[in-house]
């Protein structure tokens, strides 16, 4: 039996922590870095795969 988590947290909040904006620019750039080669990378095995034959056959 799982406890609801409303009733056991009901008044709590997530505090955030305000970064100035050199920080909050340099964590952007990252976070787009990080989804931009996670998109593009598989895509390469792909294009990898269609292009080279198969050795041995």
């Amino acid at each position: 039996v799982a406890n609801d988590p409303r009733k056991i947290l009901r008044d709590e909040r997530i505090r955030l922590k305000k970064h100035d904006k050199g920080v909050r620019k340099i964590l952007d750039i990252y976070v787009i870095l990080t989804a931009l080669f996670s998109i593009s990378i598989p895509w390469i095995s792909v294009l990898l795969a269609y292009f080279t034959p198969p050795i041995g056959y």
